[in-house]
């Protein structure tokens, strides 16, 4: 099925649509009902799928179910459709559909894309994907295929991570079976010589078709930050037979360092990177834990000198001094979580760099409230010398403009 703005799949409105990956397509919609804009993502149309496909789709829900934390996109519902419940002129077979957090940002994808990352970004961002990632791997589920366009940069820079249709459980009892029962069913719907992953990020024993672990995503996570600290994935490849090219580098070749392509990146960090990106599993770090610990040790100074220049070397290197103290900082983190929670310490973080005076950090943050009441109160929370300075708060509610939005497709 295919569906257009106005369309209605059950009781939500489709408001565009978001975009497709290699199982559905995932649309904008907002509820009748409750009006929360949301995203639906419905199974390929009729006849193009499988009953393995259909199947993952299935696992997909219950894994993501399973699921709950800051940076993973979450599940809010999923049900089927009949052809009673959709728009005028489509047709239904009780087909399976999924509703997700709509998630407004822009990828990964489209960020590195854009003028340029800054280290210290890069470094933000590759912690709350581990973080996302260490849940998930101590809840038994492998992502498998961790790549730009599968993380979204949501507003002040909060990462969601998306898309677990091809995620495997190993915890006993997932989905009504024990582990032996989850080898054979994932051994069912991965056929022998199929390829789980994207070409760039790929780790060696996805690439060999061997069962993938927690390790497997540290790889890809590995790839992905050497993309955003070095200009360009670890393995680049030409002509018709590229993607061939790419997985054979991964299996076969040593990445150049970051260094060598981008000076300003740390020589700790750039260890670090390479071993992420080691060939065998046992050379990597063992978990996501180790390798967000090791991101976090390396020297606060360093990054803050790096911290101007970007991937692509746009940056002058020069040391800024940051806009606002720490102790303004705690005090705004602790003013915002009265209205919004423990969350608020990630978005003050992320809002800071942005914001050229304490006054303008209020005002973007008073963006995350939806209140518009409670949006005044915490404005008033400021020093009476940033009020004074500070400009009209919108109470239009919600986030700040962004490029783009998604989820899981």
């Amino acid at each position: 099925m295919t569906f257009g703005p106005g369309d209605r799949i059950g009781d939500y409105e489709v408001l565009a649509p978001l975009g497709a990956g290699g199982m559905g397509s995932v649309y904008k919609v907002r509820h009748a009902i409750s009006q929360r804009v949301e995203a639906l993502k419905v199974i390929l149309p009729n006849g193009s799928h499988t009953p393995e496909t259909a199947e993952r789709f299935l696992r997909e829900i219950r894994l993501q179910a399973s699921l709950e934390h800051p940076h993973i996109a979450s599940l809010h519902n999923a049900f089927r459709i009949s052809p009673g419940q959709t728009g005028p002129g489509q047709t239904g077979n009780d087909e399976l559909v999924m509703v997700m957090e709509f998630v407004e940002g822009v990828s990964l994808r489209e960020k590195i894309r854009s003028p340029g990352i800054t280290l210290g970004q890069a470094l933000e961002y590759t912690s709350q994907v581990l973080a996302a990632l260490e849940y998930a791997h101590g809840h038994g589920v492998i992502h498998r295929d961790i790549k730009p366009s599968n993380v979204m940069i949501a507003s002040h820079g909060v990462v969601k991570l998306l898309d677990f249709g091809l995620a495997t459980s190993s915890i006993t009892g997932r989905e009504g079976g024990d582990a032996t029962d989850d080898d054979a069913t994932e051994l069912t719907l991965t056929q022998p010589g199929t390829l789980l992953g994207s070409p760039y990020y790929i780790s060696p024993e996805q690439a060999r078709g061997e069962r993938a672990d927690a390790r497997s995503d540290i790889y890809s996570t590995g790839a992905m930050l050497y993309e955003m600290v070095a200009g360009r994935p670890p393995f680049e490849g030409t002509g018709g037979s590229g993607a061939y090219a790419i997985i054979a580098a991964h299996l076969h070749q040593t990445p150049r360092s970051p260094c060598e392509l981008n000076p300003q990146t740390p020589q700790e960090l750039a260890r670090i990177v390479l071993k992420a990106l080691a060939k065998s599993p046992a050379d990597r770090f063992s978990n996501a834990q180790d390798f967000l610990a090791a991101l976090k040790s390396i020297r606060v100074d360093a990054v803050r000198f790096h911290e101007s220049a970007t991937v692509a070397g746009t940056g002058t290197g020069a040391v800024e001094a940051p806009a606002h103290s720490d102790a303004d900082l705690e005090r705004a983190s602790k003013d915002l979580a009265t209205y919004i929670g423990p969350i608020a310490h990630i978005l003050v973080r992320r809002a800071a760099p942005e914001s050229r005076t304490l006054g303008e950090l209020y005002q973007t943050l008073a963006q995350e409230i939806s209140s518009a009441a409670k949006r005044e109160q915490f404005l008033a929370c400021m020093p009476r010398a940033t009020l004074s300075r500070a400009a009209p708060v919108s109470h239009s509610g919600g986030g700040t403009p962004s490029a783009g939005s998604r989820t899981s497709g």
